[in-house]
């Protein structure tokens, strides 16, 4: 075996396991962060979305209302933190009472009922106006079934 032999040998391996290393870190890199770093991008990706949202809610047209959270009726379809009860010692209503809601909520106008409202998100913000008695801010919009289904899952 020749010198160039050897040294083609012993280089080939080098080049084939870190090929092989930078497989694996991609394969990593693929999977995406874990934990609490998982956490806080998905907590920061729905804060992009409900900025996205409400930028083409104010570019469509539609404005920011007060309203009355009993006129607004639950969405027909069943929420995903519907059981669960806020209190006032709730750390969220805590946080509404003193710096108030920051997010509006977004509602369309009851499809059966005159006068009224049916929330498509933003039913913890709306649970927690009713609890502490104040007016919620809402954007209302005309949306179908469907739109409002779609809404409640991003949400």
């Amino acid at each position: 075996m020749s010198r160039r032999s050897t040294l083609k040998g012993i280089f080939g391996d080098a080049v084939e396991e870190l090929a092989m290393a930078n497989f694996e870190e991609e394969k990593e890199a693929e999977r995406g962060p874990a934990g609490p770093v998982r956490s806080m991008a998905l907590t920061l990706g729905k804060m992009e979305e409900e900025a996205r949202a409400m930028q083409e809610a104010l570019i469509s047209g539609l404005r920011v209302q007060d309203l009355d959270p009993e006129l607004i009726d639950d969405s027909f379809v069943r929420d995903r933190i519907g059981g669960l009860a806020l209190t006032e010692d709730d750390p969220f209503v805590q946080s509404i009472a003193e710096s108030g809601q920051e997010v509006p909520i977004l509602v369309r106008p009851h499809p059966e009922r005159e006068g009224r409202y049916q929330v498509a998100y933003g039913h913890r913000r709306l649970r927690a106006a009713r609890l502490l008695k104040v007016r919620v801010k809402a954007v209302v919009k005309e949306i179908a079934d469907e739109e409002l289904v779609v809404a409640q899952g991003v949400e």
